[in-house]
């Protein structure tokens, strides 16, 4: 058939049945509608669980977790392979691993207070913190320099190479001397920097970090509850409004047990970003601090023992022989990369199910297509002959 002829035969067909046409190109654009709405939708809930909820192209390590009954899970015992400098040359030296970003937390009582800029009254609370590498957020920070050890040796020819609130001495930036007390803290120093009632000196604020989860709960439910009881509504907080938000921070003490501390110093802390690489409830300062004031107040294991690690895979095909590597070590894995692990099987299990949904929608409808044969009751007659005339009855 010549595609006018086809053309014409089209338009017949069309012209006979106007309203099964229009309703069936209706069906056809709602089908294919919907088609890419839920392949959208799946899409960005694979983009957000799996890569901002749950990360599988990252692998967080933690010490062996052996199961003590109700008692054991309450109490957390572990007793697994320690996490220290050892370990990290063996996962760096896993196939697939690019990189391995250790992570430790406080293992000390710190309480903090402040917020009177953004509540209108200080709240005081217990901080829970930990610590990472900052190279490991530095793709997230616009200036990765504001989360950086600003306490670390800094060599300097002149005042102007050091930091606010410091300067050049003996070829490198030291704090400035000060007069410490508690009403000109922050006055006596310039810039950003406080004087120190221990050092007497000029000290940078700690950089931290907090997770974005964090906000959204505060907003979500603790602005709620903490203003619901005394009458006065607290403020909803935006990123803009808590970033460059400065606070105290006490070491080695605690609201919780008030039994006196030797040695404990007070700082202050800046926030400076957010990340969800950062502790769900609480901060994040770089390694470098964690490692000193556990030092400080634990000793050198606490400071050279980590509570996890995180490893950056470079393929997200070679994540199971990686497991199977770490467990091998007698090592395991944090809760939020077994939960990942689960995530990417559930979202995986619901695609190969809609493609295969897809693929039997594709099939013909065998059923309907023999519904809709012509009727083969009797025989058609073949071309050129004519169907066979009944004999005359014989009169006689």
């Amino acid at each position: 058939m010549s595609p006018g002829a086809l053309v014409k035969l089209i338009g017949r067909n069309v012209s006979r049945s106007k309203k099964n046409f229009l309703m069936s190109g209706i069906g056809i654009v709602v089908g294919i509608s919907t088609f890419v709405f839920f392949i959208g939708l799946s899409e960005g809930i694979k983009q957000v669980v799996l890569g901002r909820i749950f990360l599988v192209d990252q692998v967080e390590v933690v010490p062996k977790r052996f199961d003590a009954g109700a008692s054991g899970d309450l109490l957390g015992l572990g007793g697994g392979r320690a996490l220290d400098d050892s370990v990290v040359q063996e996962l760096n030296a896993l196939d697939g691993v690019v990189d391995v970003y250790p992570k430790m937390k406080f293992t000390f009582p710190t309480r903090a207070r402040g917020g009177g800029s953004l509540f209108g009254r200080d709240v005081y609370a217990e901080l829970v913190a930990d610590g990472i590498e900052p190279r490991l957020v530095a793709d997230e920070l616009g200036d990765p320099s504001l989360f950086a050890d600003h306490d670390a040796p800094r060599a300097c020819t002149a005042d102007a190479e050091c930091r606010e609130g410091q300067r050049c001495a003996d070829g490198t930036c030291e704090g400035i001397a000060c007069e410490y007390s508690w009403d000109t803290r922050l006055t006596a120093c310039p810039g950003k920097s406080a004087c120190a009632e221990d050092t007497k000196r000029c000290e940078q604020p700690i950089p931290v970090l907090v997770s974005n989860h964090l906000l959204e709960l505060y907003n979500g439910s603790l602005a709620t509850a903490f203003g619901g009881g005394s009458g006065r509504k607290m403020p909803r907080l935006s990123r803009s409004m808590v970033k460059g938000f400065q606070f105290w921070a006490e070491f080695n003490k605690s609201y919780i047990d008030r039994d006196a501390r030797q040695g404990s110093i007070t700082r202050r802390l800046e926030l400076v970003g957010f990340s969800d690489k950062a502790i769900s409830v609480g901060v994040t300062l770089p390694l470098a601090y964690v490692k000193r004031l556990n030092r400080r107040y634990r000793g050198a294991e606490a400071a050279s023992t980590f509570h996890s690690m995180i490893l950056q895979v470079s393929d997200q095909t070679q994540v199971p022989a990686i497991v199977k590597a770490v467990k091998d070590m007698g090592l395991d894995l944090a809760d939020k990369t077994e939960n990942a692990e689960r995530a990417a099987d559930i979202i995986k299990t619901v695609e190969l199910h809609h493609r295969g949904h897809r693929g039997h929608q594709h099939q013909p409808d065998v059923l309907h297509a023999h519904r809709a044969a012509p009727p083969r009751d009797r025989p058609a007659a073949r071309p050129g002959r004519q169907p066979p005339r009944r004999a005359a009855a014989d009169p006689g």
